[in-house]
């Protein structure tokens, strides 16, 4: 992983194989599309229905039932219901702690893919980082002509448009960035980009209530400056997976043994994102002096270094 500022200028680089060595698995680069895909195609396997284009609008308990009522009115009920909406929306968590909203944390990210015939990159198994004044754009190779990338830029909620041609509009405002960030983009069909005004969760300790539980971002959205949200959601499927199978466990002892045994872990990871988004993206400066300091679950900088 290479980090250079906007003039390409070298910041610092991290030997991702040391962790490979240590965990005794290579890492690997895929869209999340593609991993979805693996995922579906074992679903098809194991018979379980999938179905698309419906939104759960609320989510409850009778006796020792839960259900879910769906935009079209329709109502199923489950042993389970396991609210895995994301971080914006989720009746799910709606019904487990109807006062936890998603937060705006002061900046806008533009993510695509780029894929050209030519070489987009110089090395297909290095991540670069750029870092500028108030904004960021980083790149993970999926091979020489095919990437994955995303921008960052410090902005306050209102200031964030739907311009009629994004791509124009990303040219424009990475003009004077190095010429591999203006040629990823130049290669980024438009169906692929996307703008996110970046939200996160306060940590919550109560991710269930009855037989309703939250995994992934529904329970613990943590700021895209983590690199952890597909990693940590996997990570809550595997041990719910292991709490569920605990044959003295009913689900309700399941979910609260799910949640011990990860709400700390993620905890961590959203605040460091914080912390890394007041660094990477908000911070005018990158003098360590007044950088955030984590406490009390919070964030607390010198404003006077915010990039708005």
């Amino acid at each position: 992983m290479q980090r250079f500022d906007a003039a390409s200028a070298t910041l610092g680089v991290i030997d991702i194989r040391a962790i490979d060595e240590h965990m005794g698995h290579p890492t690997l680069s895929v869209l999340r599309r593609d991993l979805q895909r693996v995922l579906l195609d074992r679903l098809g396997e194991l018979g379980v229905v999938v179905s698309y284009g419906r939104s759960a609008t609320e989510v409850g308990e009778r006796g020792v039932q839960a259900w879910t009522r769906f935009e079209d009115g329709e109502e199923i009920t489950a042993d389970a219901v396991l609210g895995a909406e994301g971080r914006m929306s989720s009746a799910a968590r709606r019904y487990v702690n109807p006062s936890a909203m998603p937060v705006y944390q002061g900046f806008v990210n533009w993510v695509g893919i780029a894929e050209s015939s030519d070489l987009l990159v110089e090395d297909p198994d290095a991540i670069i980082d750029f870092w500028g004044t108030g904004s960021r754009f980083g790149i993970v190779p999926l091979g020489s002509r095919r990437v994955y990338w995303a921008g960052g830029k410090a902005m306050p909620l209102d200031a964030i448009g739907a311009p009629e041609d994004l791509r124009a509009e990303l040219q424009a405002q990475f003009a004077e960035w190095p010429a591999v960030v203006r040629r990823i983009i130049d290669a980024s069909a438009r169906p692929s980009l996307r703008t996110i005004a970046v939200h996160d969760l306060e940590p919550m300790s109560c991710w269930h209530r009855g037989r309703v539980v939250l995994i992934g971002d529904a329970a613990h959205a943590s700021l895209p400056t983590s690199g952890q949200g597909a990693c940590q959601a996997l990570e809550d499927a595997w041990h719910l997976a292991r709490c569920l199978r605990h044959d003295s466990l009913d689900p309700e002892g399941a979910f609260e043994m799910f949640t011990r045994v990860r709400e700390m872990k993620t905890r961590h990871i959203a605040l460091a994102g914080r912390h890394l988004a007041w660094v990477r993206i908000l911070c005018r400066e990158r003098n360590p002096i007044g950088f955030a300091e984590l406490g009390e679950g919070r964030i607390r900088i010198d404003r006077e270094r915010v990039a708005f």
